[in-house]
């Protein structure tokens, strides 16, 4: 059996993956947390693993951090570019 980090259920992780790929924009942990019926707890957690798997973008710091879909960042970069 693959031991999980931190004690965090790997549903917790599919479940805010699935939020943050339906959302258009980005949105606060907060909000995932309410769109998931997680804790906020448990949803920095698993927003944080899946930011250092690469699979979610953070822009911000601390409490202005919002999260969203990779793509979101690369259409950033491209608008701050031009």
């Amino acid at each position: 059996m693959t031991r999980v980090a931190s004690g965090e259920n790997p549903f917790y992780r599919e479940l805010v993956l699935s939020v943050i790929a339906m959302a258009d924009g980005w949105l606060k942990a907060r909000e995932v947390a309410e769109l998931t019926g997680l804790s906020y707890k448990q949803t920095i957690d698993a927003l944080n693993y899946l930011y250092n798997a690469e699979k979610v973008a953070r822009t911000g710091r601390k409490f202005t951090a919002m999260w969203g879909k990779l793509e979101l960042l690369t259409v950033t970069d491209t608008n701050e570019e031009s």
